[in-house]
């Protein structure tokens, strides 16, 4: 059994408490901005290859023209279209994670298993998948042409400087639908459900609904977090009907 961690603050914790969702971010908007791009070699692989295209348009400039940029419209729209949530893969916490991603000595982290992740999404899309981050150097690897044009596989592609995240993600689709929630909160309307609305390139992402209980492993507490936090962290499971155990974290001397 693989072990998982995502690591957030008070302040997430009760988003997720109340929505019973996990927040999926579009890849476009997060910080790197080479999510869901080509590296290097396999974007100039695939130009090339669209570009001998070129005589079979002869006449038609305007379609020459667009062929040498089908590779980076195609990666523009995967970044649009794709959103992910993602998790630590380890054994035991990392300092450095809870440093990252909480800052704080008043956070949380889920511990969860691959397993109990795939099994507690409510609703998956056809496209849903579970999978780990490979770190490649950009300027030098090539994942292929065939692969390039899949954006699935580029969403687990990511820098080596991102190594220490030893990340795991949810990979989806940016369409509001059964399952899914709205950035707001809300459920999905009769009207998004029927199609006008499912996707808008601009939203930063959507809640993909999740089972609490069969998701979490345990909920543990901050290193360094006081008694009365430990406390309260309980108290909110209690209120919303989390069974998984709260602990402490296992960095926290004493």
């Amino acid at each position: 059994m693989e072990t998982i961690w995502r690591y957030m603050t008070l302040a997430k914790f009760v988003s997720f408490l109340e929505l019973r969702a996990l927040w999926m971010s579009r890849l476009g908007s997060l910080v790197d901005n080479f999510e869901g791009t080509l590296p290097y070699k396999t974007r100039e692989s695939m130009i090339a290859t669209n570009l001998e295209w070129r005589p079979t348009f002869e006449g038609r400039p305007e379609l020459q023209d667009q062929l040498a940029g089908m590779s980076d419209r195609n990666v523009s729209g995967g970044r649009d279209v794709l959103v992910v949530n993602c998790w630590f893969l380890g054994n035991t916490e990392s300092q450095r994670m809870w440093n990252e991603y909480v800052g704080s000595v008043e956070g949380v982290a889920f511990r969860s298993s691959l397993s109990r992740l795939d099994r507690s999404i409510l609703a998956k899309q056809e496209f849903t998948t579970i999978g780990k981050v490979k770190y490649v150097d950009f300027s030098e690897y090539d994942m292929g042409k065939y692969h390039g044009h899949q954006a699935g596989e580029r969403a687990l592609l990511k820098q080596t400087e991102y190594s220490f995240e030893n990340e795991v993600r949810i990979v989806n689709m940016n369409l509001v639908c059964p399952g899914c929630l709205n950035v707001d909160g809300s459920p999905p309307t009769a009207t998004q459900e029927a199609g006008p609305g499912m996707f808008d390139p601009s939203r930063p992402g959507l809640y993909l609904q999740v089972e609490p209980n069969t998701l979490i492993e345990a909920v543990v507490t901050a290193p360094g977090a006081e008694q009365w936090f430990y406390d309260l962290v309980g108290k909110l499971c209690k209120r919303y009907q989390i069974k998984s155990p709260v602990e402490k974290s296992s960095l926290t001397l004493g």
